[in-house]
């Protein structure tokens, strides 16, 4: 109608409105595929929704319109800018309107709860997925040490009988170490975040890496889940990293920092100096593009924000979380 009334005058427009409905029609007709294909996707979307919701309100909106344009068709003489009738009728349309969308968006919140927690039930399991192989893992490397236990505790007896300290030492030492390699690291009280980071943090120091933790993290969080499967995901990007740089490079820090009223996580990692050099905005390229839509969606679920830094060869991730006891 707007555009109908700039190419004639007002008092002419119910010479043209036979004109005007047909417009009307034609445009409503060619955009049906467009609308078509817009409910088609939220409603497949959202299946389990009852389409009666929707339907009982909107069937209603063509027939009030329908109705608005045939009392401006009908009555005779110029515009009818006060007639009450058919305002009425467009007010009804409108608030129909309203009611429907507060409808959809009150069921899509319903809908999407269960998905949330779907969603959060999901890490749970890949993360202990993660945690049981490596468990297995454990368990067939103290397995091996056991069976060779005995020899190797013979051989340490026959360097002690020869009284060759430094040989014994030694060989101590090699036990040791291969003992550690039997056991999990305890990186943080928190038993789900523990669980998430274990299976990345263990590679890269079985790797060689010079892995430095400092995790003192509450034993509960309300968004461990997330920030577990958040925080994995960026030791994986890390390790992938680090393992283009020479080994004598191969630096990764995690820690963590409280404040009275947020939770600070901080992951660093080592940069070469070629790689420093380049277009500071890395956020664009590999590997960092995997996780920023993983920080987009966990600072909009959470009220968080996060930066990056690059800093003596170091790229540093911190992420603020609003959090108190």
């Amino acid at each position: 109608m707007s555009v109908t009334m700039v190419f004639i005058t007002k008092g002419e427009f119910l010479d043209y409105c036979v004109l005007y409905l047909f417009a009307y029609s034609l445009v409503y007709v060619i955009s049906a595929p467009l609308l078509l294909k817009f409910f088609r996707d939220l409603f497949f979307k959202y299946r389990t929704f009852s389409m009666l919701a929707f339907w009982k309100y909107a069937a209603w909106i063509p027939i009030l319109i329908s109705t608005y344009s045939a009392v401006l068709a009908l009555r005779p003489g110029p515009l009818p800018e006060d007639n009450m009738i058919s305002r009425v009728f467009q007010a009804l349309s409108g608030i129909f309107m309203a009611v429907i969308m507060y409808t959809g968006t009150r069921q899509m919140s319903h809908q999407v709860h269960p998905q949330q927690k779907s969603h959060l039930l999901g890490a749970q399991m890949e993360a202990l997925s993660d945690y049981t192989g490596l468990l297995q893992e454990m368990q067939k490397r103290m397995s091996i040490f056991r069976h060779d236990s005995r020899h190797q505790l013979r051989l340490l007896s026959e360097l002690i009988q020869q009284g060759d300290d430094e040989a014994a030492l030694t060989f101590l030492d090699t036990l040791h170490t291969e003992l550690q390699e039997t056991q999990l690291q305890k990186w943080t009280k928190n038993k789900f975040i523990n669980t998430a980071v274990s299976p990345g943090l263990e590679r890269m120091r079985r790797a060689g890496f010079d892995v430095t933790v400092s995790l003192p993290l509450p034993q509960s969080l309300p968004f461990e889940i997330d920030l577990g499967s958040l925080m994995a995901k960026a030791i994986q990007i890390s390790e992938q990293a680090l393992e283009k740089q020479p080994e004598d490079h191969r630096i990764f820090f995690m820690g963590s920092h409280r404040t009275h009223d947020s939770l600070i996580i901080i992951v660093k990692r080592w940069i070469a100096e070629d790689d420093a050099a380049e277009d500071t905005d890395f956020l664009r390229y590999e590997p960092y593009g995997q996780i920023v839509p993983a920080l987009n969606a966990f600072s909009t679920a959470y009220d968080a924000s996060f930066r990056y830094d690059l800093k003596e060869h170091m790229v540093s991730l911190y992420l603020t979380i609003p959090y108190s006891d």
